[in-house]
């Protein structure tokens, strides 16, 4: 066993893998936190179920259209230039919710379409499927199961450690005396800053952002490489999440 994890992580392009998993943990743990306190801060705002429902509804609806979108374009604008701006939308959508108070019902569903706001607690995001591709393409074929498995463990973990997380707005209230909605958009500031540092986390990439290709034997990493092969394992991945997406 210690050699297989050896062989795993001694794979070409390991940094790239590592900045993938700890973005992936990270975006999980916010939207755990998310899955657990987005309905429940809405109702304590004021909004019905109906409206609850219509938002939480609404930044699924983006999810999916941005995964959709990016299943046949995200080679064209590039996989890190596509991860960053989901990061970057994912952070207005927090700052929305920080404001929720003080901006009209229209304006929150428009941000939670445009800042995909998962109120499921599951990451089955955009980012999720330009991920699922890229990993494959860092590997050899013998460790790719692996680190598939392993991205999809630390995903369940960062999830898990979200939803705990979400009784942070109630340890503010009590440890340094904070009024509820205080505490809860200090927590929503935090997810878009969670969000931005997911962004910088990515920035450091080089291979599947453009570099050098990969020894061979091991898929293309560069940013557009055979246009059918991609656009038939994006169009997997999207189906899957879409699947997922109404499962949930």
């Amino acid at each position: 066993m210690c050699s297989t994890l050896k062989s795993n992580f001694a794979a070409p392009h390991t940094r790239e893998r590592a900045l993938i998993f700890v973005a992936a943990f990270l975006r999980s743990f916010g939207v755990g936190l998310l899955g657990v306190i987005l309905g429940i801060y809405l109702y304590r705002v004021g909004y019905s179920s109906l409206q609850i429902g219509a938002v939480v509804g609404t930044g699924l609806a983006g999810s999916a259209c941005a995964t959709a979108f990016l299943s046949f374009a995200a080679d064209r604008l590039g996989r890190k230039r596509s991860l960053l701006l989901l990061s970057i939308l994912s952070a207005a959508g927090g700052v929305a919710l920080a404001s929720v108070s003080s901006v009209p019902f229209f304006v929150l569903l428009v941000f939670a379409f445009v800042g995909m706001l998962n109120g499921t607690g599951t990451d089955r995001s955009p980012s999720f499927a330009i991920e699922q591709a890229i990993i494959p393409g860092l590997v050899p074929d013998s460790a790719r199961t692996w680190n598939l498995a392993f991205y999809n463990a630390l995903m369940d973990g960062g999830g898990s450690l979200g939803a705990l997380a979400a009784g942070i707005p109630v340890l503010l209230q009590h440890r340094a005396g904070l009024g509820v909605f205080a505490a809860y958009k200090i927590l929503f500031l935090g997810y878009a800053g969670l969000s931005l540092a997911i962004a910088a986390v990515l920035s450091f990439s080089l291979v599947w952002g453009g570099g050098t290709r990969p020894k061979s034997g091991y898929r293309s990493a560069d940013p557009v490489p055979d246009k059918e092969g991609l656009d038939e394992a994006y169009g997997t991945v999207f189906f899957g999440c879409v699947w997922r997406w109404i499962s949930d």
